[in-house]
């Protein structure tokens, strides 16, 4: 049985390429042929003025690489703190 290949929507690189030194984490948009969107950890490994080259995990746990449009990705940073909420007391 071959490996399930994720359907998502991809765009071409306009431009010249730059490879990652080293890879960034990031968070991507990840748009699916049936037009869903989902939020997924990722990888950066090269980009161009307008495109961003991720590797991420599909849900069926295989990495894969795909061209997105860089408004799409952002920097990881580190999950927010929980806040203490105090009760409502209209509750």
């Amino acid at each position: 049985m071959s490996p399930t290949v994720p359907r998502v929507r991809h765009v071409l690189p306009q431009g010249p390429v730059i490879a990652a030194s080293a890879p960034m984490a990031v968070v991507v948009l990840i748009t699916w042929h049936d037009g869903r969107s989902t939020t997924e950890d990722a990888t950066a490994v090269a980009w161009t003025r307008g495109e961003v080259l991720v590797e991420w995990t599909t849900p069926w746990g295989v990495p894969h690489l795909v061209w997105v449009r860089a408004e799409h990705v952002s920097r990881r940073t580190a999950p927010a703190p929980e806040v203490q909420r105090t009760p409502d007391a209209r509750s």
